[in-house]
């Protein structure tokens, strides 16, 4: 999450949306916005406390950072051509967290075109003779929402029922999400984004595994220069994972550990979930102030922990952990942290996840030369099967991608159809097997952003998530990143010399969910009144049955249902607060179980 900013457009020879343009100014300056640019049918709003980066040309606005792609000229030019052809130079030639506003001269109208690592939100919807696009709903003026605001409960339907799919839609009708990689008329919904960027464009683009080491070191020095450079104090996640290990040595590689004021370690109140030491291994090697935090199993509190992050656009699946996420935040404003650099998404880019799916992979690139390969022995072992199971499992249909299956799914998502997947899971019939599986680990990354503290008290630079990383290990065939058989093992080899051995070596993952499940337990009477008589339940999305039972403490240490629990109360909390203040959208027919 970056810096909160609005953006007003309209047909630049309209009187009428230069005079709305006018009075929704005055409001959104009552309520604590500046103006931070104003041009020629678009004008940019941001935040005096956190003010979000602005470049402007005739037609062109960017809200955010945007750096040249690695060996490009230092400052980009800004695109010329036909809009389709400028937005896609601009998504070719740049990269980083931005959102873009072009005009197109033969028609007047505005687009958005939001960054493909989707670093930076971009909401859109009409308001009469304007065009609005947002960072989030969050601390807008009255009469600044659409009309006929509503909510959707065929998409709140979808994040029940297809977790990976969260970031695809959004659950107030009225109000459309822009998803990472498209141009889409500004205030218009999906249905007439034209996608530029999808990971599937980059699978099989030739990086080779002789020259992937080197890549890989190489992208992320500069990627980090760029984006961790652009602050003068951060604070990072040091969790003791290979992921955030990575990312913390290529900050010291690119010269800036001392623009480090804390590396933030959460210390696991069990055995299975202590990544201490580790942790600390790597901060003593690279010289960052290492800060452990005891972290405890306390209780959920539905109303504290998710009504204040309920008014924006999302659920806030981004903080489940309402004690990391507070305390994270608090820490930030403390130490006057610009931003917080974390290892999200490398599990999804270089491959964490076991799966068959890469032998696949290996014989559709190699035929029968396959055959002899010592990876089909390794990935065995990986997985603990036979060679025979995985060349099973690697040589099947490959099913839909749909993620990890819903929770306690209730009876009226058999009655409600599924919402449109999302934008990079479509189209993949053409896409390897195992590239698919990276794909759908992507896209997850995604959707578990939402609405947290730390995105208000400080950007959050994700590195491996930039648009660079992804091109690049998107390009390496799923078969070549595992490596030995070892998750992220083309990782692990590029990144040896940055890092521990301890760490390069290590197999095991702090285990987080057994906190996640108790936690959850020591919330049941909470979590019991907040779900079971709550609007999900009562619209036939959750099985009420099904959560009662798994609200039982030894259900919860037995399979572990704490996370899915407290997501859930998560997404209730926000449709509860939608539910007094929007009607229901006229074409979301809500199911019910009275």
């Amino acid at each position: 999450m970056q810096a909160p900013f609005v953006v007003l457009t309209w047909a630049p020879p309209a009187a009428a949306g230069r005079a709305m343009a006018r009075a929704v100014g005055e409001r959104l300056a009552d309520g604590g916005w500046t103006i931070e640019h104003a041009g020629d049918g678009v004008a940019v709003w941001g935040r005096a406390s956190r003010p979000a980066p602005v470049v402007a040309d005739a037609d062109l606005v960017i809200v955010g950072r945007r750096f040249p792609r690695p060996g490009a000229a230092p400052q980009p030019r800004p695109p010329s051509g036909p809009l389709p052809q400028r937005a896609r130079t601009l998504c070719e030639e740049c990269w980083g967290p931005y959102v873009a506003v072009l005009r197109d001269p033969a028609t007047d109208r505005w687009h958005v075109f939001r960054d493909p690592s989707g670093a930076v939100e971009a909401f859109t919807w009409p308001l009469a003779d304007l065009q609005v696009t947002a960072s989030g709903l969050r601390r807008l003026p009255p009469g600044l929402l659409p009309a006929r605001i509503g909510l959707d409960w065929t998409v709140i339907a979808d994040l029940v029922r297809r977790p990976a799919s969260r970031d695809a839609s959004v659950g107030l009708a009225g109000v459309h999400g822009v998803a990472p990689g498209v141009l889409q008329p500004a205030g218009a919904g999906a249905d007439r984004a034209e996608r530029l960027w999808r990971p599937k464009d980059w699978v099989g683009r030739g990086c080779g595994e002789a020259a992937a080491e080197a890549r890989l070191t190489g992208t992320l020095r500069a990627v980090v220069e760029a984006q961790v450079g652009a602050y003068g104090r951060v604070a990072t996640e040091a969790s003791g994972g290979l992921d955030s290990s990575i990312v913390n040595a290529a900050v010291a590689e690119a010269g800036l550990a001392g623009r480090v004021v804390a590396a933030l370690h959460y210390v696991g109140d069990r055995r299975e979930a202590d990544e201490r030491a580790w942790a600390a291994a790597l901060c003593e090697r690279l010289g960052l102030p290492f800060v452990p935090i005891d972290r405890a199993p306390g209780p959920v509190a539905p109303q504290a922990d998710f009504a204040a992050l309920s008014r924006d656009a999302r659920p806030a699946f981004g903080a489940l952990d309402a004690f990391r996420d507070r305390d994270t935040a608090a820490r930030l404003r403390a130490g006057r942290a610009q931003a917080l650099v974390t290892g999200k998404g490398g599990d999804a880019l270089f491959f964490q996840m076991p799966s068959a799916r890469v032998i696949g992979d290996l014989w559709r690139d190699h035929g029968w030369r396959a055959l002899g390969h010592p990876l089909n022995g390794q990935v065995a072992r990986w997985l603990r099967r036979s060679v025979w199971a995985v060349w099973r499992e690697a040589f099947a249909e490959p099913g839909t991608l749909s993620g990890r299956p819903a929770r306690f799914a209730g009876p009226a998502l058999a009655d409600l159809p599924p919402a449109p997947p999302h934008p990079w899971l479509a189209d993949l019939e053409d896409v390897p097997a195992g590239k698919r599986v990276q794909i759908l680990a992507l896209t997850t990354s995604l959707a578990g952003q939402g609405a947290h503290r730390r995105g208000r008290a400080a950007d959050i630079v994700q590195p491996l998530l930039s648009k660079p990383m992804m091109e690049l290990c998107l390009s390496i065939p799923s078969w070549a990143l595992v490596r030995g058989g070892r998750d992220r093992g083309l990782a692990r080899a590029a990144f040896a010399g940055w890092l521990p051995d301890a760490v390069v070596q290590r197999r095991a993952k702090g285990a987080l969910t057994s906190l996640y499940a108790r936690r959850a337990a020591a919330s049941a009477p909470a979590l019991r009144e907040h779900l079971l008589h709550g609007v999900l339940v009562d619209a036939g999305l959750l099985d009420r049955r099904a959560v009662e039972a798994a609200l039982d403490p030894d259900a919860l240490i037995r399979r572990l249902d704490g996370v899915d629990l407290i997501a859930a109360a998560a997404l209730e909390s926000w449709v509860r607060y939608w539910q007094t203040r929007v009607p229901d959208a006229p074409a979301a027919v809500r199911w019910s179980c009275r």
